[in-house]
């Protein structure tokens, strides 16, 4: 995929994918995804580690986790998926909370989690799957609180005082402009009235 074409991925939009038995897919999606089996069985491999994915169960995982899903030797899988793009939520969620997850993705424990088939999660995210109509607004943010209830406490309780500090820092930016434009308005008279001064004598 080219560079122009990645700028162009989908964002809170479900896509469907199926691995062969005993194939490897590697996700790669920008930033986080929600991966759901929806049919077969398989592994997360990662780090000379595997993890069993049974049907139903539901992966977390951020792009750069490095890690990938084999399907059973018996059976292959079908999966769907969604992904979110904190840098296009600007706005929406705080700059705490794209910190957050910006250090999330880079912690091996937090970049990528799996929710059991029985999980809230995984039951919300197949009812979303079955009931979905279009991609319409209120499905997206439906999609968007899943993504947020997966983090659970970890994302929703994040301290405010980045957006504090950085409102401070926007407030003494304007307010050092303000001054510098009012004194080269001062100055600009200043010298404008001398000049006609001169020119008067």
């Amino acid at each position: 995929m080219n560079q122009a074409s990645r700028a162009y991925q989908p964002h809170l939009a479900v896509s469907e994918f199926s691995v062969l038995p005993g194939g490897e897919w590697l996700p790669q999606f920008p930033a986080w995804s929600l991966i759901q089996i929806e049919q077969g069985t398989g592994y997360w491999l990662q780090a000379q580690a595997s993890t069993e994915l049974e049907t139903g169960a539901v992966l977390l995982v951020a792009a750069d986790s490095q890690g990938r899903i084999r399907a059973s030797q018996l059976n292959g899988m079908s999966l769907f998926a969604f992904n979110v793009i904190p840098a296009r939520l600007s706005g929406l969620i705080t700059i705490g909370e794209q910190d957050f997850l910006k250090h999330a993705a880079s912690r091996r424990e937090l970049a990528a989690r799996i929710f059991p088939p029985t999980s809230p999660v995984a039951l919300k995210m197949k009812e979303l799957y079955t009931s979905r109509n279009g991609d319409g607004l209120w499905f997206r943010l439906a999609l968007l609180q899943l993504f947020v209830t997966a983090f659970g406490e970890e994302l929703t309780d994040r301290p405010p005082r980045e957006e504090h500090a950085d409102a401070r820092s926007a407030c003494g930016s304007i307010c050092e402009m303000r001054h510098r434009t009012r004194c080269w308005r001062l100055t600009s008279t200043t010298w404008r009235g001398r000049f006609i001064a001169r020119r008067a004598t």
